[in-house]
């Protein structure tokens, strides 16, 4: 069974048995919903259904409209002929519960209740985490979940592709040209810069296995030939570089920002979280991952405009503190660089703290002013806005990506005493 024809019988069981279940069996990602959680969480429902012949709904845990940030996803899955029709999202989860009604929930590439819509069911007693398989650190939540596989891993995809594997045998996962194997090895190759960097020990095991599976003649060869080829500067395509063509179009999707607004490209891979200080006060943290440097955001927007879509981005997601963690290759040399910067409004009860901030993360971080073509006088501390700051760093840790810097951000802010 291809995924598309798992997605339209599943879309076809629901419309026809929404009113009659008594619960909702539903697998989500992250609320960043990137390439990794959204391919972990619809693979996750596509094994459960080869094995067990039931249907989990595969959830993207953002809202409908918001999916169009999501150029990399929408290649991936075109691909296929899939697109968002065939998809379950935050705001559709919201209507499709009843008020009698439960979730059976499984976490991928996250193990706590992420995004607004669930968190609100979580809060009315209408959430039952089943299972989780994730990468990142261990927040310590439900755990009697089975599985609860938490490990490092450089894609959580490989951990859900591992363990079903485990799960299926020869006769169920036979197929030699499943198209599973290809969308899955979308979100390895991208999170470990096609094998490169943050590789584990189950990424190994999952790529190894994926070889296995020839791609030669597959769909996704001949819409690399037909579509990407030329655009890539190919000089030759076959089997023998279909990975890296594939990885370097889903790369180019991904960082495909045209016609976005700054707003948008903060909101394209961002995260909330709320951090409780000693006090038992909360600071509510949002974190913006972007594939660009603050050279290209400033001679993209400007100034004005960038404090001002700034403003607008922690008032309409109610923060206090924004962080904003950059990574990209300078094109003069194709050295790896990372920024991390953070933004709040000096009327904020806890700016005091946030000023405070970079000094307790500076060690751990290896935070320094050395910004690529960035005058540090513009950039640094700013003061050109009366109402708000943006601090800006080059980040020396290279290997710190967000999901090592929340949680040294959370330490921090715990820790710092005023």
């Amino acid at each position: 069974m291809s995924l598309k024809n798992f997605l339209t019988s599943l879309k076809a069981h629901v419309d026809k048995n929404l009113r009659d279940l008594g619960t909702l069996n539903v697998v989500t990602g992250n609320q960043s919903a990137d390439l990794d959680s959204v391919i972990s969480s619809l693979s996750y429902a596509y094994f459960n259904y080869v094995k067990n012949k039931s249907f989990l709904i595969p959830l993207i845990n953002v809202s409908r409209d918001r999916f169009k940030l999501r150029r990399d996803i929408e290649t991936l899955l075109d691909i296929y002929s899939i697109n968002a029709s065939h998809l379950y999202f935050a705001d559709d989860l919201k209507y499709m519960v009843r008020e009698d009604q439960k979730v059976n929930l499984v976490l991928v590439d996250h193990c706590n209740i992420q995004g607004d819509v669930l968190k609100h069911l979580f809060d009315e007693n209408k959430v039952d985490v089943k299972a989780i398989i994730d990468h990142h650190e261990d927040e310590k939540c439900f755990l009697d979940a089975t599985p609860r596989i938490i490990k490092p891993c450089g894609s959580c995809s490989s951990l859900v592709y591992n363990y079903w594997s485990k799960q299926l045998d020869e006769k169920e996962f036979s197929d030699k040209n499943c198209e599973i194997v290809p969308i899955l090895l979308a979100p390895l190759l991208i999170d470990t810069s096609y094998m490169s960097s943050k590789v584990e020990e189950d990424d190994k095991i999952a790529f190894e296995s994926y070889q296995k599976y020839p791609l030669g003649e597959s769909q996704l060869h001949n819409w690399l030939v037909g579509t990407y080829s030329k655009k890539l500067k190919l000089e030759s395509f076959g089997p023998e570089n279909i990975l890296d063509a594939y990885y370097k179009a889903i790369k180019k999707a991904k960082k495909d920002l045209k016609g976005f607004s700054l707003y948008d490209v903060l909101e394209k891979d961002y995260k909330f979280f709320s951090f409780e200080r000693n006090d038992n006060s909360a600071i509510d943290v949002g974190f913006s991952s972007l594939s660009k440097s603050f050279k290209w955001i400033a001679s993209k927007y400007g100034q004005k405009e960038i404090f001002q879509e700034l403003q607008k981005f922690v008032s309409s997601q109610k923060l206090d503190l924004l962080v904003i963690t950059t990574s990209f290759s300078k094109k003069e040399t194709d050295e790896y660089t990372r920024e991390f910067a953070y933004f709040f409004e000096k009327r904020n009860e806890n700016s005091a703290l946030f000023n405070e901030l970079s000094n307790m993360l500076k060690g751990k971080l290896k935070l320094n002013r050395d910004i690529y073509h960035i005058e540090k006088s513009e950039w640094i501390l700013s003061d050109f806005d009366e109402n708000a700051n943006l601090i800006l760093f080059n980040q020396g840790e290279l290997s710190a990506s967000r999901k090592q810097v929340v949680p040294l951000v959370k330490e921090a802010i715990g820790n710092i005493k005023l």
